[in-house]
């Protein structure tokens, strides 16, 4: 055997085994909002947001772009520490170009010295950046960022980078826990954000506005913060720093000394600004009694206020364009379509009280107007709801099919003691409709598989067209 062949076996071994590893290690892993920024095309983002929960709750770049035609990208991570938003920033500017970076300082102020601290937050970050040069070299500073800055030998080591490097050790376990959405590419429609739907009070935070000093902050996050500086100046990006309201249990805001600390220097740095939102809450109307989700996140109702606020702060202070008639960027109206379409199914999934779930789709034009919605009844019982005749539903006898297409009433039959049963076709996808007031015989079926399961009530199911699936089935 020459030597060139035994090199060529070599090469396909070792390319199959980083294939199956590499396929092992996805199924494998935690797969988060960072995994989609790579479906963006390279250099057709012109706004990303960073920084911690804080900010994957309460921006949204698909309302941004619906508003003020903004391309944006929200790359926050759960419980990111500063130090290692200046990692995710090198990621992201090796594939953008850049006209404004906006991040959040909620974690200025935190300090992580332990190892096991860090682990899971990196692998957040680290696990679901693509494979390259840049992202060996983003490990070997990050490493190096914490060591030199905290003096913890306990983070560099060849082990704790290796495993960085090749993460299957991590997540080795998981195959335990393997669900289906384990082996499938994560199908998100947000553009990085994730609304958390649930309502709970807060108190209303009372932010000190005392300057004190900046000593007590992480040196480590403090160098972070100017090499952020830096990396913007040098590709000529400005920047925006943020904080997020958040509230509090104690009636008062932790750390706000290191927050107004950054204010103060923040003044004194071209290109950079610093936009305090807790000195904006009259303007963005935040309601600490409806528009959180814990005392640390806000909920859709408050993300929709603040970025709205952010969103025409940019549009009043930076020159970033309207690309919403850019016919390069069409694809981002589908975008916003599809996630109108997966906001409203969420929405009326999460809706246990019936006459709000009627009221969803009664008002909810833009959603409606893309879906087919099946109703059959299967009892005596009637169900008063104004809803019902605003939808063009009469549900005042025993059986009832009614059919609703793309906000149109299609088909609608009434029976007091007769079985009914109809057939219909959403496109080339076929549907069948029984109600029987017995119950045994009732039947939603589309394209063959059962809805219903012999529910009795009113069965509302609801067919996306532009998602192309079943989004939501209720008994009312």
């Amino acid at each position: 055997m020459t030597k060139r062949r035994i090199l060529l076996k070599i090469e396909i071994f070792v390319l199959i085994f980083a294939v199956i590893l590499g396929s092992v290690t996805f199924i494998m892993m935690y797969k988060n909002n960072v995994i989609t920024f790579y479906d963006e095309p390279e250099k057709s983002l012109d706004v990303v947001f960073f920084g911690t929960s804080h900010v994957i709750n309460a921006i949204n770049p698909l309302q941004l772009y619906n508003s003020y035609g903004t391309v944006s990208y929200n790359f926050a991570k759960h419980a990111e520490p500063f130090l290692q938003t200046y990692e995710s920033l090198k990621e992201v500017l090796s594939h953008q170009k850049l006209k404004l970076v906006v991040i959040d300082l909620y974690f200025i102020p935190s300090k992580v010295k332990k190892w096991q601290n860090a682990r899971s937050r990196a692998h957040c970050l680290f696990d679901n950046i693509s494979f390259s040069f840049n992202k060996l070299e983003m490990i070997s500073d990050f490493f190096e960022g914490y060591s030199s800055n905290i003096d913890n030998i306990e983070f560099d080591t060849i082990y704790n980078r290796w495993e960085l490097t090749f993460p299957i050790y991590f997540y080795h376990s998981n195959w335990k826990e393997l669900k289906k959405n384990n082996f499938f590419y994560p199908v998100l429609l947000t553009k990085g954000h994730e609304p958390r739907r649930k309502v709970e009070s807060q108190k209303y935070p009372i932010f000190s506005t005392n300057r004190e000093t900046i000593s007590k902050l992480e040196k480590g996050n403090i160098t972070a913060f100017w090499k952020i500086i830096d990396l913007c100046k040098k590709n000529k990006i400005k920047l925006l720093f943020t904080l997020i309201p958040y509230a509090s249990t104690n009636d008062s805001i932790l750390d706000t000394k290191y927050f107004n600390e950054i204010e103060y220097l923040v003044k004194s740095i071209p290109n950079v600004e610093y936009l305090n939102l807790f000195h904006e809450l009259d303007k963005i109307n935040l309601d600490f009694s409806k528009d959180f989700y814990d005392w640390s996140h806000v909920n859709p109702s408050g993300a929709q206020k603040i970025t709205a606020h952010i969103g025409k702060y940019i549009k009043e202070h930076y020159d970033i364009p309207d690309r919403r008639l850019d016919p390069v960027y069409a694809k981002w109206n589908d975008d916003y379509k599809l996630y109108v379409q997966d906001t409203f199914a969420q929405e009326l999934n999460a809706t246990k009280n019936s006459e709000k779930y009627l009221e969803l789709l009664t008002n909810k034009k833009e959603a409606t107007n893309n879906t087919c919605i099946f109703v059959v009844k299967i009892s005596e019982k009637n169900i008063n709801s104004k809803y019902f005749n605003y939808l063009g539903i009469n549900v005042n006898t025993n059986n009832c099919i009614t059919i609703i297409d793309e906000g149109k009433v299609v088909y609608n039959r009434v029976a007091s003691d007769v079985p009914l049963q109809h057939e219909y076709k959403i496109g080339r996808l076929p549907v069948k409709l029984v109600s029987d007031v017995k119950g045994k015989n009732s039947s939603i079926k589309i394209d063959g598989i059962e809805q219903i399961n012999n529910k009795s009530g009113i069965t509302v199911v609801i067919y996306d067209k532009l998602l192309k699936k079943v989004s939501s089935v209720r008994s009312l």
